[in-house]
């Protein structure tokens, strides 16, 4: 298995058996948003300036994967974020969120981390375990062994935890570990990055999922 983005490494930890991300699961929906915008913003190929997102830059070739997510900024930009949240999270067709999950699934594909089924209601992207054990030991590696954690696992692991997949690899007496160290981590560039753009997408979603009352 070559090494795989950040991106990739959430949304294979993310399917389920089935090889589906679970839409009812707001939380996975969050992170596998937040994780794409900021590999974008890492590459410096946008920037969030206050509520807008503006390309800076072209897209690498080894982020092809972004592409769909990277256009739909492009076409607009600068676009509101809200707009890219309500769009990828929220959207009645899902058809945003279905580009990016098949980009980003046959990406996987041709790193032989998931095989493609496809069915009536489109491609399904079932996760290779041992894939899937390769990054949870490297976490593992990283955060009980290792004095030093590289930005890319720190993001993984603070999304993992947001998302609430961490239960799902993890023992509980390594979960408690795993948040005290997130403690530590917490104060690092890489973690203020991170959560700052999990606060703005959470922030967005609360808001689109608040009920809508008619006025007195």
């Amino acid at each position: 298995m070559n090494d795989l983005s950040i991106t990739q490494e959430f949304l294979l930890c993310s399917l389920n058996d089935k090889g589906k991300l679970p839409s009812f699961t707001s939380e996975r929906l969050v992170g596998f948003l937040a994780s794409g915008l900021l590999e974008l913003q890492l590459e410096n190929c946008i920037n969030i300036e206050e509520k807008k997102v503006i390309v800076k830059s072209d897209l690498p070739t080894d982020l092809d994967y972004l592409q769909p997510l990277f256009h739909y900024i492009k076409q607009a930009s600068p676009v509101k974020i809200s707009k890219v949240v309500g769009a990828y999270n929220f959207s009645i067709t899902d058809k945003h969120l279905k580009q990016l999950v098949n980009s980003v699934g046959d990406s996987l594909a041709k790193a032989n981390t998931v095989v493609i089924k496809n069915d009536k209601s489109g491609s399904k992207y079932v996760p290779n375990k041992s894939s899937i054990n390769k990054i949870i030991d490297k976490i593992r590696a990283e955060i009980f062994e290792d004095e030093l954690i590289t930005q890319d696992v720190t993001i993984l692991v603070i999304l993992l935890n947001k998302s609430g997949l961490l239960k799902d690899y993890f023992s509980k007496h390594e979960q408690i570990e795993i948040k005290e160290k997130l403690n530590e981590l917490n104060k690092t560039e890489s973690a203020n990055l991170v959560q700052g753009m999990i606060n703005k997408v959470e922030g967005i979603s609360a808001l689109l999922q608040a009920p809508i009352f008619p006025r007195k």
